[in-house]
Order: structure tokens, then C-alpha cells, then sequence
């Protein structure tokens, strides 16, 4: 399971794990680049059946979270429950972004203890909830924990439009240099780096909702070297991500079709940007949903019609399934792709849970203080 920071499966190794960070932490021993100035105690989170644990960093708040031994007896109630908390602790990830109140860790604490009432109130499983309910719901409930996320990289989570207007990507898409030898100013810095945070709570946000699926149309690994030259920060988040270039889904042959890509072969062309996406949205989920269980539910975010359209197709066949699309500005300047993550962050619990169709598109007209989706 994939959850930020990371879920042990051995809890006696986990717990000496937090015991070292905790030591490291108060001791000022702990390596990476955040300056740490605290760590959530244990029992700030204890509840019934789970312990959360986590750190305060200068930039975010950083959770881990452990179920006890026997808490849950099936592993999908455990992630069910853990990617519920998980979504409600991530609320404080804009707390430890935008408020100065690292002082040490009894502010901390006190600034994140008048949290839990809430967290608890809001969320979508309760923490005490026993495992046996959570695992009774009706199969064609929507489970707002077990969404799949797919979201388009370039112009969506990447300002790849005003990379090239930088000057740093040539008229085939590629990088001019190495990244490692792409210098950046001072003005460039301070907006990629305010993007990379923006882009960090949205992907973990949507962690929080489920699986976490990047789709690209780019060549297979741009993902990864335009994140290492631009948006550094978001590496590790990476590879936490399944990244999957929809090129791969251009040549047929060699490749065994499934039941639902399969209905595109006939009468529709694949040596297109639009048709890739199509392939992989199809592949993608139905090897998400093949064991049945609670009601498909799919979230595409991206800024081109290739992404809604792609979801429309891969869904036709898929009776019961939510299908929502969000789609985003095209060509982007990297002031407009923040407040888009800032729109996103609002509303993607919204759109998560939204049990119909839905469609919809960012206002054109969107400005920096107010941002809309409208209907598409």
C-alpha cells in the first residue's frame, strides 16, 4: 500500500523506526532537506483502533500511519480506514504551509490537538469505527476511499507550456540541455518551487481519496526527468505513483487486448494522442475494478478534451460506474496552473463523492482571488 509517508506492515518495526526519527528530531540529528521542528506525539492521534504518527516540517505536515496488530481483519478495511484518516490529517498539510506557528513543539501540538474533533466529526469512517462495519457497506455503495485518481501530467501538474516559453524545451518537446545543467533564476525558483508545493497537496490529497494513477501522452521517463529538472521536490511523492506513458498503447501488436480496450480496435484509429489515452484509461481501470466489489469511481483531471474524452469511452461499458472529469486551462501560465491546484484542493472531495456524472471545466475567465469550475 502506498500511503505518505509509509505503512509498516511490521508494527514492532515501525515502532523503533518513530522511536529513532522522534530521537533524531528532538536531538536536531535528523538528515534531508526540511527543517524539523517537532514531532506529533502518539497519543495526540490515539484512538480505539489506530495509532497516527507524524512530524512537523518547516513546509508541511508529514503523517504516518499504523493500525495495531488485529485491528482490522480484512486489509481493505485497513486501507479503507487508513486512507480516511489520512485524508482528513492532510487537511492540516495547508495549516503547516500557510501559518507560522512553529515555536517548538508545545505550539505544535496545542495548534494541531484543536484538529482531532474535527477530523474525527468529518471523517468518512470514523477512527473508532469497527472494522466488521466498514467492510458491510452495499457492493454498489461509492466508496470515496477506493476512487481512482488519474491524473494527465504535462500542463497539469508540469507549467509545461511556460517551460517552453522559458526557452528550456525546443519545438519537438525536449529539453534543451541536461536537466542538471538548467539554471534557473531567481524569479523562476520562487514560482516552481510555490507550484511544487501546491502540486504536492493536491497529489497527496488525492492520495487520500485512493490510487493515484499519472497518464501521460509524453515518451516513456519525461515524467521523471522534466520532474528532476523543475519540480525536484516532488521525486519521492513519485515514486510513490503509478506513472504510465500512454504511448505504449500506439503499436497493438505484442500486446494482449482486454475485454474492454478491445471494443476500440474496430473503426477507430491508434496513432493518435487521443486514442492512447482511451487505451490506457481502459486498461488502467478495468484492471482497477476487475474484482468487483463497491461502485467503480473514477476522477480524470487534465487540461485537454483527450482526457475527457477518454473517460467517457472507457466507461460506456462499465454499468454503475461514477465517472467525473475536471478539466483544467490549456497552455497554462505557471501562475494559472497554481491557482488551478488551489481550486483543486477545494474541490476534489467534492467531485470525489459526487455520486453521478459529472463533467466540468475550469472558467476560462477564472481569476487569481476566484476560481470556478463550471459545467463542461
Amino acid at each position: 500500500m502506498k500511503l505518505q509517508l509509509l505503512l509498516h506492515a511490521a508494527l514492532d518495526q515501525a515502532e523503533v523506526q518513530l522511536q529513532n526519527v522522534a530521537q533524531a528530531l528532538q536531538k536536531g540529528e535528523a538528515k534531508g532537506s526540511d527543517p524539523y521542528v517537532g514531532i506529533l506525539s502518539p497519543a495526540l492521534f490515539d484512538v480505539e483502533d489506530c495509532n497516527i504518527y507524524g512530524y512537523v516540517a518547516a513546509t508541511r505536515v508529514k503523517v504516518l500511519a499504523i493500525v495495531r496488530d488485529g485491528a482490522c481483519r480484512q486489509r481493505r478495511d485497513e486501507e479503507a480506514i487508513l486512507r480516511s484518516m489520512l485524508r482528513q490529517l492532510n487537511l492540516l498539510y495547508v495549516d503547516a504551509a500557510s501559518n507560522p506557528f512553529y515555536d517548538g513543539l508545545g505550539k505544535a501540538r496545542d495548534e494541531l490537538k484543536h484538529r482531532l474533533e474535527t477530523i474525527c466529526e468529518d471523517s468518512e469512517l470514523s477512527l473508532s469505527t469497527d472494522c466488521s462495519e466498514a467492510g458491510s457497506e452495499s457492493p454498489v455503495s461509492l466508496d470515496t476511499t477506493e476512487a481512482l485518481l488519474l491524473f494527465d501530467w504535462d500542463d497539469t501538474l508540469l507549467p509545461t507550456s511556460w517551460i517552453h516559453e522559458q526557452g528550456w524545451l525546443n519545438e519537438e518537446g525536449d529539453l534543451v540541455s541536461p536537466a542538471d545543467e538548467i539554471i534557473l533564476n531567481r524569479q523562476q525558483q520562487v514560482l516552481l518551487q510555490e507550484l511544487e508545493v501546491k502540486v504536492e497537496q493536491t497529489l497527496l490529497t488525492a492520495m487520500g481519496y485512493g490510487r493515484v494513477v499519472i497518464v501521460t501522452n509524453a515518451m516513456e521517463g519525461w515524467v521523471e526527468t522534466s520532474c528532476a529538472a523543475f519540480l525536484p521536490g516532488l521525486r519521492p511523492l513519485l515514486d510513490e505513483l503509478d506513472i504510465v506513458s500512454a504511448r505504449a498503447f500506439a503499436t497493438p501488436s505484442g500486446r494482449t487486448r482486454t475485454s474492454i480496450s478491445s471494443r476500440f480496435e474496430e473503426g477507430v484509429g491508434i496513432d493518435g494522442p487521443a486514442e492512447w489515452k482511451r487505451r490506457a484509461f481502459a486498461e488502467i481501470m478495468e484492471a482497477a475494478f476487475a474484482e468487483g466489489g463497491s461502485r467503480p469511481n473514477v476522477l480524470s483531471i487534465g487540461d485537454s478534451v483527450y482526457e475527457q474524452d477518454a473517460i467517457k469511452a472507457a466507461t460506456k461499458c462499465m454499468p454503475n460506474c461514477s465517472s467525473k472529469s475536471l478539466k483544467l486551462l490549456e497552455s497554462p501560465d505557471i501562475q494559472q496552473l497554481i491557482e488551478e491546484h488551489d481550486l483543486l484542493f477545494h474541490h476534489l472531495d467534492t467531485a470525489v463523492a459526487h455520486e453521478d456524472q459529472l463533467e466540468l471545466e475550469v472558467a476560462p475567465e477564472m481569476a487569481r482571488e476566484l476560481g470556478a469550475f463550471v459545467p463542461a
